[in-house]
């Protein structure tokens, strides 16, 4: 580094060149005596101190006033744009923070919600909304496609989904939720006042005497709904001996397997108009057969026979006799007969609601 030199007054010194800051310069007078040292007492240019108003560097010198220009310095680049766009960022985090604060204070204030009024709820887990028991939870969107996802496919003739149900007036289909079969009498359709079979409706007969004994008389017909029933009706002209009366429902091949479902027991014959109380039962979606039988030859009943019952295949002629001849049992079939290939049928016989 050059030698300064200065006068007995305060004078301008100029360096030119690289200049260290932290290094010691000797200034020398114009006889070449060393003037007092000057110590810069700082650091390489770029570890100056840059602050917001600029930079700054402490040093000392023990002379009398005087001025030092060390000609150009520079000092790193100082992006304002930069410091400005930090300070705006801490400023928003700190309004972030103290926004979200708030945020939380006041959602911990509100109420529970409830069914009248609006508040805090929690949200169900998939668990809880296949259960269905929380009253107090929100369902999810996720939670309640996992539980449509379970449920299974529907399809005609199948089970589970939904299946559509057709009413026409004379006919309804089963519908299936969940492997579990509802019927028509699941939904409220009420069955009719009275049941009439529909051979009964054919050509009223008069009196004749019973075919045997143990001879019975079944006649069929299909139920729809859910109904109570209690009385059997039946025109009898000479009375004699017992007869019994009843309902039973069909299953099996061709429904010619019977179970009773209510029946009078043996009881005597009256003549006249008999209304026959079998105590309520109840009826529900299915095939049926009502039946007559009487223990003799000499009662009558309004009985006939005719090819066009055997055609229409609506009554089965049974007889108990080798069973005994006693009233029909509880369980029975209809092939040791004729099947439903009968050729009498009981005019005017029918049932009634409780």
């Amino acid at each position: 580094m050059p030698d300064f030199t200065y006068g007995p007054a305060p004078v301008l010194v100029e360096a030119s060149g690289d200049f260290a800051i932290g290094a010691t310069g000797t200034f020398r007078a114009s006889d070449g005596t060393p003037a007092p040292i000057y110590d810069l007492n700082g650091s390489p240019l770029a570890s100056i101190t840059v602050g917001p108003k600029g930079a700054h560097q402490a040093f000392k010198a023990d002379i009398p006033d005087g001025v030092l220009d060390f000609g150009s310095v520079e000092l790193p680049a100082v992006s304002i744009e930069a410091i400005s766009a930090a300070l705006d960022a801490q400023q928003a985090a700190r309004e972030a923070s103290a926004s979200a604060a708030a945020a939380a204070q006041s959602l911990a204030s509100l109420p529970a919600a409830t069914t009248e009024a609006q508040g805090v709820v929690a949200l169900a887990t998939t668990a809880s909304t296949k259960t269905g028991t929380e009253t107090t939870t929100a369902v999810t969107p996720a939670a309640l496609a996992a539980t449509l996802a379970d449920l299974p496919d529907g399809g005609t003739g199948g089970t589970g989904g939904g299946t559509q149900v057709t009413v026409d007036g004379t006919s309804v289909a089963t519908l299936d939720i969940d492997s579990t079969a509802v019927t028509p009498e699941d939904v409220g359709i009420p069955g009719p006042m009275v049941i009439v079979p529909p051979a009964a409706v054919f050509a009223t007969p008069g009196f004749a005497t019973w075919p045997g004994a143990g001879y019975t008389s079944f006649m069929r017909f299909s139920f729809v709904g859910r109904r109570a029933y209690r009385w059997i009706n039946l025109g009898i002209g000479t009375a004699s001996g017992s007869i019994q009366v009843g309902v039973v429902r069909l299953s099996g091949p061709g429904g010619t397997d019977f179970e009773i479902v209510k029946s009078s027991g043996a009881i005597p014959a009256v003549a006249g108009s008999m209304h026959i109380d079998l105590g309520a039962f109840e009826l529900t979606t299915g095939d049926y057969a009502l039946f007559v039988w009487a223990n003799n030859n000499i009662v009558q009943l309004r009985v006939a026979g005719t090819g066009v019952i055997t055609d229409s295949r609506l009554t089965a002629d049974w007889s108990t006799a080798s069973l005994g001849g006693g009233p029909v049992p509880t369980t029975g079939s209809l092939t040791n007969g004729s099947g439903w290939g009968g050729y009498r049928y009981v005019g005017g016989l029918t049932l009634e609601a409780a």
